[in-house]
């Protein structure tokens, strides 16, 4: 599965699925067709999925979507830091993010509750549900969209319904996402939403996302800048900065004694300098040279340098809980 569209949005990993259906036999071909590629969970039971859902642990993302407001400002660089590399650091350690449970896909034809009463009774949880229906029952489930029980459904006698399924859910999974990224972005006054809809950014942000496999990804600066991880948490991270950074951290290091061929390549924009965190920045301005990448124009106010390494050791990479982890554990779970 892939990102549904190209827009990014300020953060993104796999989430869980809860499947809900009387049919043994349809959630076990289900789970044969999906359980490689998506955290899934499968139930029969109405009554079990109210109390896991009850007792779950919502909005684990908390942490990421606080803006920093106190960091102190260094006057003598105007340097203003929208995010800390801290700031994601407990998510990715974190093993309960992909357990979120951010979709429901459940059956219209249950014996005790019919799909739209049991959705009815998740109003005010931050969850997206897909209804499966029959034919006879699609009055029914327009009914329900349109009230806004459900975000969409399916007809289960579809052809195509797995692929229908899969895309579904990786659209309204990016919809979580996006929902849960504009308190940041309205954080910027919408500066990172302009960002967002620049189709060159688009295109760049989707090619390191297919090149990578990335699954999960965070934004880690105020100028657009991100770390990738794929399956197995091997980082890489897309480095932004506007025209006028570059100017600035050419200013910056005319300030101290820095050799001129690197003072040459900062004023042809050849290299951006990145500090991932307050650990590198404190670092004495001669260590600083570590962090000077190579610098590629994607348009005529953004350069971006794409660094497919471990730049920083402010994150602990042997506690980063990769997302194959969860694959290998939900597919022991399910057997």
């Amino acid at each position: 599965m892939t990102i549904f569209e190209s827009i990014p949005t300020c953060f993104y990993h796999p989430i869980k699925v809860i499947f809900l259906d009387d049919n043994r036999a349809f959630l076990d071909t289900l789970e044969l067709e999906f359980n490689d590629c998506i955290n899934m969970q499968t139930f029969t039971n109405p009554d079990a999925v109210l109390c896991m859902l009850n007792h779950h642990r919502e909005d684990i993302n908390k942490s990421i979507l606080t803006l920093v407001n106190n960091l102190d400002v260094d006057t003598t660089t105007d340097r203003v830091v929208g995010f800390e590399i801290n700031k994601i650091l407990d998510i990715i350690y974190d093993k309960t993010r992909f357990n979120n449970t951010a979709i429901l896909v459940v059956d219209y034809e249950m014996p005790n509750i019919n799909g739209v009463d049991f959705c009815l009774k998740l109003k005010g949880k931050n969850i997206f549900k897909i209804m499966l229906t029959a034919e006879a029952d699609k009055d029914t489930a327009i009914k329900a969209f349109n009230n806004g029980a459900i975000d969409k459904f399916l007809l289960k006698t579809n052809e195509n319904l797995y692929r229908e399924l899969a895309a579904a859910i990786v659209e309204l999974t990016h919809n979580y996402f996006k929902k849960s990224s504009q308190t940041i972005i309205h954080g910027y006054n919408n500066s990172i939403n302009s960002l967002f809809n620049n189709e060159a950014y688009q295109q760049l942000f989707k090619k390191i996302w297919l090149d990578t496999q990335a699954v999960e990804y965070y934004m880690v600066d105020n100028s657009g800048s991100f770390l990738f991880l794929d399956k197995n948490a091997v980082p890489t991270w897309l480095i932004l900065r506007h025209v006028k950074d570059l100017h600035e951290q050419l200013e910056l290091f005319q300030g101290y004694d820095v050799e001129d061929e690197i003072l040459l390549s900062l004023s042809k924009n050849e290299k951006m300098l990145f500090l991932p965190s307050e650990k590198e920045y404190k670092k004495p301005v001669n260590e600083w040279i570590n962090y000077l990448f190579e610098a590629k124009q994607l348009d005529d106010n953004y350069y971006y340098s794409v660094v497919n390494s471990r730049i920083t050791d402010s994150i602990k990479w042997d506690k980063v809980v990769p997302y194959a982890a969860t694959l290998e554990l939900a597919e022991v779970i399910n057997s």
